[in-house]
């Protein structure tokens, strides 16, 4: 469950998180959780890692372009970000009824160096 900041009740969405994967020792890992595999579906690991590493470099790639945007070094953002927590973060809003209590999200802000949304594919169903 999860409530925007404020939010006398809870989003009405479920969610799956994949987030970097760090090696044994690495210093960030008292940090960072480890990511929760599910087995029972063939290919699930490598098809969501490989999606968040994808992922990943294009924000490195959009953060290079506004460096130099910003008439900064293309590499400026490099250290900022290198195995920061990024999050990727599939959403799924199931069907609730007109009268639900709550919001499929909350107003909220993002606290990341840089956010990337991808649009639907298939209209809202009420």
């Amino acid at each position: 469950m999860e409530a925007a900041k404020g939010a006398a009740t809870v989003d009405l969405k479920e969610f799956w998180h994949v987030g970097r994967e760090l090696p044994e020792g690495h210093p960030y890992r008292q940090y960072m959780r480890d990511n929760v595999w599910p087995t029972e579906i063939e290919g699930f690991r490598q098809h969501l890692y490989g999606m968040f590493e994808d992922l990943d470099a294009l924000g490195r790639k959009i953060l290079r372009a506004i460096a130099r945007y910003l008439k900064l070094d293309d590499g400026y953002f490099d250290d900022k970000v290198e195995l920061g927590n990024s999050v990727l973060r599939m959403l799924h809003y199931p069907p609730v009824p007109a009268d639900a209590p709550g919001v499929r999200a909350g107003a909220h802000e993002d606290i990341n160096v840089i956010t990337l949304l991808l649009g639907a594919e298939e209209a809202g169903r009420s």
